[in-house]
């Protein structure tokens, strides 16, 4: 049986520098050599062996083939060790690229990951020495957009590798944990690498969401209907507080959908819906928060503030010179959703509405009101 190879590194002048991309990655500032090339025409093929640039010893290999199509061209590129097993492989087709790399293998953390209990005592996130079996799979690639995008998962098996841990996937930033029965946990992000932030002039997803940071999770457009989806995100913690999913075209107008983070890969919670034609529109939320109401139904008492699930519905519309707005807060009990009250707004004028929907009262905003009566 082969105990291994060697070359009298004296005779290779190539050395990797940081500049070779994904070799230099894999095998540093190793000798190299090609071992192999033939080409047919509109197929070539090359292989190159690295070696340690001090002792000689092989390190691994590289195979690429390009493929020539009319203008186009595509290559694929593997990487292998010194025993043959695979390390990595890239691709081009001239318009986006990509790369992939695996490993496996038994490792000595020095800590646990602060939501696993890896050593099986009960307690996650210790600052403990801990042996597991760790697979971890990474990717990148350019997308339609020309994009970098990046996507990895790391698992955590016992040694043996028949009993699951947990483990996390992170894209493009935001990372997903998840637990030893497979459920996927909130999502997060290190919100110090967004510097995009809500303020209450982005409504309305400011009424949402409140002073999120937030970053576009996609786009397209096709000439007449450009579509966004963005991801929120609390400003302090990193976790995921929804998305949107815009839609707005190219004459004017748009809706936007807003939801809830999913488990698991499922739909959120409806948060609220945005329509407009250009001119006129729509808005409805569902939110929880503290609200200052009439709880008791007592017109002669001060208003109390209870945390309640707001539904709120904005509409806008304008016939001619003359705009018109109506706003209408519903609220309900968060545990029974039972209905507690409501405020119309219109024309400045606020009419309360009692948990039996009969009318506790109207009132306007006088500072509203110019024309004063005269003797």
């Amino acid at each position: 049986q082969e105990m291994g190879r060697t070359v009298d590194i004296n005779a290779i002048s190539d050395v990797l520098a940081s500049g070779d991309g994904r070799a230099y990655t894999l095998f540093g500032a190793a000798k190299y050599k090609v071992t192999e090339s033939w080409s047919t025409g509109d197929m070539s093929f090359t292989e190159t062996t690295y070696y340690d640039a001090t002792s000689g010893a092989k390190l691994g290999v590289k195979y690429q083939d390009v493929q020539s199509h009319g203008q186009d061209t595509f290559t694929n590129t593997s990487y292998q060790d010194a025993n043959g097993e695979y390390l990595a492989d890239e691709w081009s087709d001239g318009y986006s690229s990509g790369f992939n790399t695996e490993s496996e293998g038994v490792e000595t953390l020095s800590a646990e990951p602060e939501w696993l209990d890896l050593n099986g005592n009960g307690t996650a996130g210790e600052a403990v020495s801990v042996t597991v079996l760790v697979t971890h799979f990474a990717s990148e690639w350019t997308d339609h957009n020309q994009d970098t995008r990046s996507e990895s998962e790391t698992n955590y098996y016992t040694t043996d590798g028949l009993t699951y841990l947990g483990g996390e996937r992170v894209r493009d930033g935001e990372q997903v944990r998840i637990d030893a029965n497979y459920n996927e946990l909130k999502k997060k992000v290190d919100p110090n690498n967004i510097t995009d932030q809500l303020t209450d002039a982005d409504l309305p997803a400011y009424t949402i969401f409140g002073a999120a940071k937030y970053k576009v999770s996609d786009s397209w457009s096709d000439g007449y209907m450009t579509f966004t989806m963005t991801t929120y995100y609390d400003a302090t913690t990193g976790e995921e507080l929804g998305t949107s999913h815009a839609n707005m075209y190219s004459g004017g107008g748009g809706d936007i959908f807003y939801e809830g983070p999913g488990d698991s890969g499922m739909p959120g919670e409806f948060l609220g819906s945005y329509w407009s034609d250009g001119v006129n529109s729509r808005f409805e939320s569902q939110t929880t928060e503290e609200v200052a109401f009439d709880f008791d139904y007592d017109v002669a008492t001060a208003d109390t503030t209870l945390t309640v699930r707001v539904q709120r519905m904005e509409e806008s519309w304008t016939r001619g010179s003359q705009t018109e707005t109506v706003t209408e807060e519903q609220y309900y009990d968060i545990s029974s959703g039972t209905f507690l009250g409501a405020s119309r707004e219109r024309g400045g004028e606020t009419v309360r509405i009692d948990a039996q929907w009969q009318e506790m009262g109207r009132t306007v905003d006088i500072n509203a009101i110019s024309d004063v009566l005269a003797s």
